[in-house]
């Protein structure tokens, strides 16, 4: 027998049952490793869409120190046509002068018409500016326009995939309404203990703690300040803000 043919003879290869076996194997390294590979992508979002929130929250608070008022509210599709002034409060921050250099983009983003409810398809898409408003032209006068806020909160709607019923349970107005008011409920905030698998929204909160909490706040969340003696010895009582009842202070670990 030649060198030759020995040589051809020695070689073997893999069988049919070991590739399946090493198909086999790599699926069930797949199946373990990505679960692991989305809940990593996750955490590093909401650790992204924290820091963002708290960049805008220190940027809202220069703005007060010069203006002795926050911008007004903000809607999360702040460049849509048609969006008038007064509804994009978080772009007041970068003109005419530059509290930060751009809105950064909700990495949870609400594709939502707040106001029809409506899926929007284009964006950007920033994080959404709540709040207890100024009443326009009531108490002073600022060249942005009327709707200013007294009470901030800033909010992303986190992992879950909510819609717009869910910022918080049905509230896309007056965050510090009280407890049971409508349109707002109990807020709840992302909690990472169960992954992907957690509800609740991201939150930030700042301003005038003194409006938190009180029922009397309507849906228009306006803050007359005429009105808040008589509104707080009507008795507030309070919103709920994960499992805590609140009054007129802002959230431990959630506030500027």
């Amino acid at each position: 027998m030649s060198v030759r043919h020995k040589y051809f003879k020695s070689q073997t290869g893999f069988t049919l049952i070991e590739l399946l076996i090493v198909i086999a194997i790599i699926l069930i390294l797949i199946a373990i490793a990505l679960p692991n590979f989305l809940e990593a992508q996750i955490r590093a979002r909401v650790t992204k869409a924290k820091g963002e929130m708290r960049t805008l929250g220190i940027a809202m608070e220069s703005y007060q120190l010069d203006w002795k008022v926050y911008p007004g509210r903000s809607v999360p599709y702040y460049r849509r046509p048609g969006i008038q002034k007064n509804q994009v409060g978080l772009t007041w921050l970068t003109s005419p002068v530059e509290y930060i250099t751009g809105l950064p983009d909700d990495p949870f983003p609400r594709k939502i018409d707040l106001d029809s409810g409506q899926e929007l398809e284009t964006g950007p898409f920033s994080y959404n500016l709540l709040g207890v408003d100024n009443f326009p032209g009531q108490l002073l006068t600022h060249p942005h326009g009327g709707g200013l806020l007294l009470q901030w909160t800033l909010v992303s709607a986190g992992p879950d995939a909510p819609g717009v019923e869910s910022t918080p349970h049905g509230c896309v107005a007056c965050p510090a309404n009280g407890q049971g008011s409508a349109p707002c409920g109990a807020v709840q905030s992302y909690s990472p203990t169960n992954g992907t698998k957690s509800s609740g929204d991201l939150w930030l909160w700042g301003g005038d703690a003194r409006w938190v909490g009180l029922t009397e706040l309507n849906d228009r969340c306006l803050g007359l300040k005429q009105n808040y003696r008589d509104w707080k010895n009507a008795g507030p009582d309070g919103i709920e803000i994960d499992g805590q009842i609140l009054v007129g202070r802002l959230p431990a670990g959630a506030s500027m």
